[in-house]
């Protein structure tokens, strides 16, 4: 129709005189209702063919014909009218001139009311305050006439009707103005259609004189007088109209359009929508005839209402906070209906949970529903919820309003008020991490993830230290870190981000909290940021984290990583863990010595982390990173068919290479005693004599039996061997040869330590020719190794010479002397041997845990949900089900049992 020029001149025509239509007056349907239907018709008609194809060019240049014809100052100035209207009528209805300065007062929208949002409540606004004398009762004489009453509601309908299609109208301007491309808008110089329409709304005003108009319409009814149903209608399409275009509007740049009216009309009709959905209060804000219209229509057109003015609620707050002319909505009244907002958005997310689908399915307007806010149980009763669909936008658009309201520190002069705020902050941003991101779309838990990640960070940064001066695993945080964590993480760890972050993670291999794990693991500082976290929280639920976090690594079946969607993300957090503590090592170092000392710590967040939790990281990850290695050198090796996949296939890769683990065992080996080997094997006992027996029960025995046996260090390193000869005599990639110094000193310590374990690793690789043996030590490996070493570091070293040295020694006949210790250094590292032993064994009685070290058992929200049973022989140990018994009998515990004589 736009196409053709006859037809669109009539259609502007039409246009023209609906938005110049005078306000009726009468109830007749005689010539003045023709029309006012020939008008709402016309704007109608306009509206729908111009969304029909908002980006074709007939639109735009109909949309541009419509602004030079001042087709929006025209509606504008009948708004006014209109406005005039309406206001004489309540006059005539309350009959007295104190009800008509309360109308006056009413059209400059004050809305007092609002200002008491979350706050102390300061009654009625001012446009009620207007309505009420009409309220109190019919007034005499011919005003208070049913035939007067019935007039009074035909023009509200008519007049509702009208703006109605108004902003409908508006709406498709403003979204066909967007939709067309540039190269098909109308010349205008300097100005794209988009601005023009903008700038045409901003100099009429048209927002400001529809909110007045629908503040007018929503003012109460004389007693005695019910809403028609065409009036309810009528009142219902409205505020759908002006919410989607104050929507709408929001979403473009430059000046906000909708003026202080408008604004407060959105506001207090949002508020209006929100006490009906969540049973709540008002804050003074009584809307009858919204309320009417709000509990009977059509259920999709009740639903969309809902979604547009809660949008449009957000939108105002947000508007309101940077407007010159704001309503009297307070900073903390915009952070309490925020925060009411959200949770009415968990809520609904909430309905989909098993324990709630009763309630939802069967509760009518009284559903009890029950979620939670961070570890806060709450139990609230809604009328009505949001659709599923729409809660991803919904939460992102009020955690993207709230979190610049809230101060997540202290604030001076109210620190009590700025804590709640903060603590109400945190409890959102953690409850929309459970109910809603769980259903949203991939894309969408992005930015549902987003404000935890950027919350954390900003609490964390005082310690973070700029990523241009990190260097290396030592140089992370800004030292000396302070005992306790900052001010702002009182109040995340208040409101249970930990707790949180465990739960998210004993389901992250099996349910939709995976994307949620997944986006808040690959964030650029998330690494440092867990580790801050585990340092200063509660000992106890950061080893309960830790935990977790070993469990759900042990559960990723490398072999099938497409079933894992966070698998590779968490084993990233895995391996690099490890490496962020290492700036913390001196201090976890200097806290045993003080234990074994006999001295008392502070207590102090990071005291507890320095002697306990940080020891509890390298007892639970390095063995469960230990198997991943090997795991993953044989996938690679295998050349399997998963490794056709890009992302699978680095994965692996970064698994089999990982420097951290290999940076701990260099370390932890490194303060290793020798081992001396049994007297009678026949290629005799390693050279140097002094060191411990195999059998020692010595305090730094418990480092050997961990290495050994926990960590399984000879095979681990094996295996990194046979990569190193798989990737031959070639210079491999940057990504993965930081493991290369660490791997040459890791095999170097090792070789000091336990040459005799090294020697009969050599042995079986002489018996493997294929090289499947469970990790040997073939000499050429060490080679290439060394190889590796020079190649990468412009000739030789002196730990590329110690790899051959110790190449050389086992190709010989697989003697390796030894390092040349004298005795105080090996008093020295017989000594740090001990606080390491004795730090680990603290870590592991830290915690009541399952003894099965392969336990993958994540039932439940916590690792302290799981019921730990005794050893019914022993009683030393604890087991979390049946299957872990059995497995851990069958593992070793059989031997260790003490066949029925408990202890203690």
């Amino acid at each position: 129709m736009l196409l053709a020029p006859g037809t669109a001149t009539a259609l502007l025509q039409l246009v023209a005189f609906a938005s110049r239509l005078e306000t009726p007056r009468g109830q007749s349907e005689g010539p003045e209702g023709g029309r006012h239907k020939v008008a709402v018709s016309a704007l109608a008609l306009a509206a729908q063919l111009l969304l029909g194809a908002p980006s074709h060019p007939s639109s735009a240049a109909f949309v541009d014909k419509l602004l030079r014809m001042q087709t929006l100052q025209a509606a504008a100035r009948q708004m006014a009218a209109a406005a005039q209207t309406l206001q004489g009528s309540v006059e005539a209805e309350a009959g007295s001139a104190e009800a008509a300065a309360g109308a006056g007062a009413a059209a400059a929208g004050a809305g007092a009311a609002v200002a008491g949002a979350g706050g102390a409540a300061a009654g009625p606004s001012q446009a009620h305050q207007r309505a009420a004398p009409a309220a109190a009762g019919p007034s005499s004489g011919p005003a208070g006439s049913v035939a007067a009453m019935a007039a009074l509601q035909w023009r509200h309908e008519r007049i509702a009707t009208w703006l109605v299609d108004v902003m409908g109208l508006v709406s498709s301007m403003l979204e066909c103005a967007e939709a067309v491309p540039d190269a098909a808008r109308p010349p205008t110089p300097g100005e794209t259609l988009a601005a023009k329409t903008r700038r045409a709304l901003q100099e009429s005003c048209l927002m400001d004189h529809a909110g007045r108009l629908l503040l007018l319409l929503l003012a109460p009814l004389p007693r005695g007088v019910q809403p028609t149903g065409a009036q309810c209608v009528a009142l219902r399409r409205l505020v759908m109209a002006t919410c989607n275009t104050g929507v709408r509007e929001s979403e473009g740049d430059g000046a906000s359009l909708l003026g202080q009216l408008a604004r407060q009309g959105t506001l207090e009709v949002g508020i209006a929508v929100i006490a009906h959905m969540d049973k709540g209060g008002t804050y003074g804000v009584e809307h009858a005839l919204l309320h009417e219209a709000l509990t009977h229509g059509p259920q999709t057109i009740l639903v969309a209402l809902y979604r547009g003015a809660i949008a449009a609620l957000v939108s105002a707050i947000m508007r309101d906070r940077n407007a010159r002319r704001p309503c009297r909505l307070s900073r903390p009244g915009a952070v309490d209906l925020l925060l009411r907002l959200g949770r009415l958005v968990v809520a609904s997310g909430s309905a989909l949970e098993d324990y709630n689908k009763e309630a939802y399915v069967h509760g009518g307007y009284n559903m009890v529903l029950t979620f939670y806010l961070g570890t806060e149980e709450v139990h609230c009763t809604y009328a009505e919820l949001l659709e599923v669909e729409d809660l991803p936008a919904m939460a992102k658009a009020i955690l993207d309003s709230l979190l610049p309201c809230v101060e997540l520190g202290v604030r001076a002069g109210a620190p009590e008020r700025s804590y709640a705020e903060a603590l109400g902050a945190w409890k959102l941003v953690l409850g929309v991490a459970r109910h809603v991101a769980t259903w949203a779309s991939f894309e969408d838990v992005e930015q549902l993830v987003a404000p935890l990640i950027r919350m954390a960070e900003h609490a964390l940064r005082p310690l973070l230290l700029p990523d241009d001066e990190v260097q290396g695993p030592s140089k992370l945080y800004v030292m000396p870190m302070p005992e306790h964590a900052p001010p702002p993480m009182a109040a995340a760890f208040e409101a249970g981000l930990l707790p949180c972050l465990e739960r998210l993670l004993r389901r992250a291999n099996r349910g939709p909290e995976a994307y949620v794990v997944l986006h808040f693991l690959v964030a650029q500082h998330a690494p440092r940021i867990f580790a801050l976290l585990i340092a200063y929280a509660e000992a106890r639920q950061a080893g309960l984290l830790l935990v977790t976090l070993a469990k759900a690594l042990r559960h990723i079946d490398l072999g099938n990583l497409r079933k894992h969607p966070a698998g590779p993300v968490l084993l990233g957090a895995g391996i690099i863990l490890p490496h962020s503590v290492v700036p913390l090592q001196p201090l976890a170092e200097a806290a045993a010595a003080n234990i074994n000392a006999g001295g008392a710590a502070p207590p102090t967040p990071l005291a507890a982390f320095v002697r306990t939790t940080f020891w509890l990281v390298l007892r639970l990850l390095l063995p469960v990173l230990s198997r991943a290695v090997q795991t993953a050198v044989s996938l690679v090796l295998a050349k399997s068919q998963q490794m056709r996949d890009e992302i699978i296939q680095t994965t692996l890769w970064s698994v089999a290479t990982q420097a951290p683990l290999l940076h701990w065992v260099r370390d932890l080996a490194e303060n290793c005693v020798i081992v001396t080997a049994p007297s009678d094997d026949d290629h005799g006992s390693a050279a140097g004599g002094t060191g411990l027996a195999p059998g020692d029960d010595s305090p730094e025995q418990g480092l050997h039996a961990f290495l050994l046996d926990d960590v399984d260090v000879v095979p681990l390193l094996g295996a990194v061997l046979r990569l190193t000869l798989f990737c031959g005599r070639k210079r491999t990639p940057d990504a993965w040869a930081s493991h290369l110094e660490p791997l040459a000193g890791a095999c170097c310590a090792m070789a000091a330590a336990w040459p005799e374990a090294v020697r009969l690793a050599a042995v079986r690789a002489d018996d493997t020719a294929d090289g499947s043996g469970g990790g040997p030590w073939w000499p050429e490996a060490l080679r290439v190794l060394a190889w590796q070493l020079e190649n990468r570091g412009g000739g030789p070293t002196s730990l590329s010479g110690r790899v051959t040295a110790v190449s050389a020694a086992l190709e010989a006949g697989g003697v390796i002397p030894a390092g040349g210790d004298s005795s105080e250094e090996l008093a020295a590292r017989r000594h740090r041997a001990g606080l390491y032993a004795a730090a680990l064994g603290r870590a592991r009685d830290h915690l009541a845990l399952c003894a099965n070290p392969a336990c993958v058992n994540l039932e439940g929200d916590s690792e302290a949900d799981l019921k730990l049973q005794q050893c019914g022989r022993c009683g030393r140990v604890w087991y979390c089900c049946r299957e872990c018994q059995v497995a851990h009998w069958k593992a070793g515990h059989k031997k260790a049992c003490s066949g029925g004589h408990r202890e203690g």
